[in-house]
């Protein structure tokens, strides 16, 4: 059995730029809705534990507001109980 797999290492730094680029694009649609608010705390969430599980400092991929936003406690949460 003849098998052609090519294998492409990925760093650390690849990975951070594509989560960088990921981050990029989400910005641009910066809208002040709760809604939209309640979504990019969400994806901002999913980048940085992305960035974690890959080895990447979360404050190397997202801005300073998103990361303030990520250490607030949420509303409703276990903190309110």
């Amino acid at each position: 059995m003849i098998t052609n797999v090519t294998m492409k290492p990925w760093f650390k730094d690849d990975l951070a730029r594509a989560l960088m680029g990921i981050y990029i694009a989400s910005c641009a649609s910066n809208s002040p809705q709760a809604e939209s608010m309640d979504f990019r705390r969400g994806f901002a969430a999913a980048l940085a534990s992305m960035a974690v599980i890959v080895g990447v400092r979360p404050e190397n991929v997202l801005g300073s507001e998103d990361l303030l936003t990520l250490q607030e406690p949420s509303l409703g949460g276990l903190e309110g109980s």
